[in-house]
């Protein structure tokens, strides 16, 4: 087998099931720094014209260095989150995003989701492999879990509903939550077009208050609900 082909193999596992080993590979590592680094330095400048803003609340929680595990949630408007909230945060942190498993039934999607730590989810049924990857993912050293905790795009950009997931995630990994208010200009969907930048706004807006010895999963639930529609309005006040 040559290089080429060995690089490029299929990843020999379920889309929905990384071990905290395969997150912590250097491929895994190396493809995902790679990815991240395009869509900040090139992709993001070329299509947006964003302001970035950090909550004083989140630097004197962060200080130096973020929390060695943590997660990182933002709203859902547009495909073109994915590469703007990857743009706001350092290019060290590896993100272990959750995607739809429909998506995965790309082969160069798939290879390249499954070597930068990007794992399925059925949004039908959570399912025994995808709890393993986020115990892995909230595990995984100079990793992140990333998700959209509305579970698809808002037409209108507004968070009105999110799913019970995201704090059922971060009870389970008793692990910090970030956060992340984004907003773009004009009417979802965002269409790429050239030569023109779009104004859009990313926020560090604030880390989950959180006591998970004694808060359940509604009431985080809630909680993240309230944190994430001010994130938002905090982003869409920047445009």
């Amino acid at each position: 087998m040559s290089l080429f082909s060995w690089f490029f193999r299929p990843a020999q596992r379920p889309i929905n099931l990384i071990a905290k080993a395969d997150f912590e590979a250097p491929i895994s590592r190396l493809v995902n720094t790679l990815a991240r680094a395009i869509l900040k330095y090139h992709w993001v400048p070329k299509h947006f014209a964003v302001r970035y803003a950090v909550q004083p609340n989140v630097l004197s929680q962060w200080g130096r260095s973020a929390p060695p595990q943590f997660m990182v949630v933002a709203n859902h408007q547009a495909y073109a989150d994915i590469p703007l909230l990857v743009s706001a945060l350092p290019l060290g942190l590896c993100t272990a995003f959750m995607a739809k498993q429909e998506l995965f039934e790309k082969e160069g999607l798939r290879w390249l989701f499954q070597h930068s730590g990007t794992f399925a989810v059925n949004r039908e049924k959570l399912e025994k492999a995808t709890l393993h990857t986020v115990k892995a993912a909230q595990q995984a050293k100079g990793w992140a879990q990333v998700l959209f905790p509305q579970g698809t795009r808002s037409p209108n950009g507004l968070v009105e509903e999110i799913k019970e997931g995201a704090a059922f995630f971060a009870k389970m990994g008793k692990v910090p939550v970030l956060v992340v208010g984004i907003a773009i200009a004009g009417q979802a969907p965002f269409e790429a077009k050239k030569g023109v930048k779009r104004p859009a706004a990313v926020v560090l807006h604030q880390w989950l208050p959180a006591n998970y010895a004694e808060d359940t999963v509604p009431v985080l639930h809630e909680r993240l609900l309230l944190a994430m529609r001010q994130a938002q309005a905090a982003a869409a006040a920047l445009l």
